[in-house]
């Protein structure tokens, strides 16, 4: 997805989730890929099973085989385009949900309170990843990066472009009240 942005606007990073995220996702693919092999091999060894069953049992397999690669093929998609682009006005958080759905929410460092990075257990911790929450003045209460790399560095950048911008609204303010009294108003 292309983010357009404004005039002065330039992007800081982008950033995605962790790769120890999807590892759930490939270890129970993994997992419903060994199921039929198991279950040939016993079939064939063990039990007395007509040609006609086995044959039949090979084409379950198959379109068994063909939608657990599809759930591979959409979780790795969401996986691969939920991203969040931080530039230094704003945070857009992209979240794709399956094929057709996405989310794009978008909060400006204006409204940003406060952000925290957290970890939780120790493999977070040993890989370093976890998630941001970003505390929002506005109608969205809490912006939420899922499983990001850095959590700690990402929330101090955040702080850090809320910052800046902060200032730089109140230099704008500052020079508008100036000129309005230079103006006589």
């Amino acid at each position: 997805m292309i983010i357009e942005t404004q005039e002065n606007e330039k992007v800081e990073i982008v950033i995605h989730r962790h790769w120890a995220a999807i590892i759930n996702l490939f270890a129970f693919v993994f997992l419903m890929a060994i199921l039929p092999i198991f279950l040939f091999f016993i079939m064939q060894n063990y039990l007395l099973i007509s040609v006609g069953a086995m044959n039949l049992f090979i084409i379950g397999s198959s379109i068994y085989y063909m939608f657990t690669f599809n759930m591979l093929f959409i979780g790795w998609l969401d996986y691969y385009l939920d991203s969040a682009v931080i530039t230094n006005e704003r945070i857009i958080d992209i979240d794709q949900n399956g094929l057709f759905n996405r989310t794009v929410s978008e909060l400006h460092f204006s409204k940003v309170q406060d952000a925290t990075g957290t970890q939780k257990g120790i493999i977070q911790s040993f890989l370093d990843f976890g998630d941001v929450q970003v505390q929002s003045a506005g109608t969205q209460k809490e912006f939420i990066l899922d499983k990001v790399p850095h959590p700690y560095k990402l929330s101090k950048l955040i702080i850090d472009l809320q910052q800046q911008e902060l200032n730089k609204l109140r230099t704008d303010n500052h020079d508008a009240a100036a000129r309005d009294e230079s103006d006589g108003i």
